[in-house]
């Protein structure tokens, strides 16, 4: 609504407010579309045409590239990109040496043989117990390969390895192993 357009001089309501460009909206609602919308008006933004737009970012770039020649920001900006690429490189190196010194403690440690024995064990138990409630019938059948949901653990999972389906994303995490470092929080703490 417009303001003009109804003869409200005020600047706004209990529950509503004017802008500057003299459109009044509901508070809630205009609090929320300037939000989102880089804080224009709805209506106003919806009359630019197209044409009007562009010439508008053009002389925002114009004007930010005018600002960006001045010698001082040139030189700090080099610096920006040197620093940066050091950075960068600095960071290939160390996930680099922290995946060597992983892959050294996970061979020492023969930690690819115990998560194979530890799956082949698994994957064992579950053939047994398939071939076993085969044996006894179409019931057993059903209630072995029960779920409360699609996303849930099967009843015989439940029961037989608790450890398993109540910590399944470790499990997950042993069949398909990432050993990495998590370079981001590393340097965000220090």
């Amino acid at each position: 609504m417009d303001m003009e357009e109804f003869q409200d001089d005020k600047d706004s309501t209990e529950t509503c407010f004017k802008l500057d460009c003299e459109h009044a909206f509901h508070t809630k609602c205009i609090v929320m579309c300037l939000l989102k919308s880089k804080h224009s008006c709805p209506l106003c933004n919806k009359e630019k045409e197209p044409k009007e737009e562009l010439e508008i970012v053009g002389l925002a770039r114009k004007l930010c590239t005018e600002a960006l020649r001045d010698p001082e920001i040139s030189v700090i900006r080099h610096e920006l990109y040197e620093t940066l690429s050091d950075y960068q490189e600095n960071l290939r190196q160390h996930k680099k040496r922290c995946l060597e010194a992983v892959q050294a403690i996970t061979k020492e440690m023969k930690i690819t043989e115990y998560r194979s024995h530890l799956l082949y064990t698994i994957g064992l138990l579950k053939r047994k117990i398939k071939s076993k409630v085969t044996e006894m019938g179409p019931k057993y059948v059903g209630a072995a390969l029960f779920k409360e949901n699609r996303w849930d653990t099967s009843l015989v999972e439940k029961l037989i390895l608790p450890l398993y389906a109540s910590r399944k994303w470790r499990f997950y995490r042993l069949k398909h192993p990432r050993f990495y470092c998590d370079i981001i929080k590393t340097a965000r703490n220090k």
